[in-house]
């Protein structure tokens, strides 16, 4: 279930994938990411990690 919460000054969205496996990348393109998408290094997985 995706999930989106709106605060004062940032929007943080839950987004659940259809299918379960890693993206190869975030963004269709090959250019530079957005200034305004971060990545939240509290919650990250790496693919090598068995706890999925």
């Amino acid at each position: 279930e995706s999930k989106i919460n709106i605060g004062v000054r940032s929007i943080f969205c839950v987004i659940k994938k259809a299918a379960n496996g890693w993206w190869k990348k975030l963004l269709r393109g090959d250019g530079k990411a957005p200034h305004f998408l971060k990545v939240d290094w509290d919650k990250w997985v790496d693919e090598d990690d068995d706890e999925i």
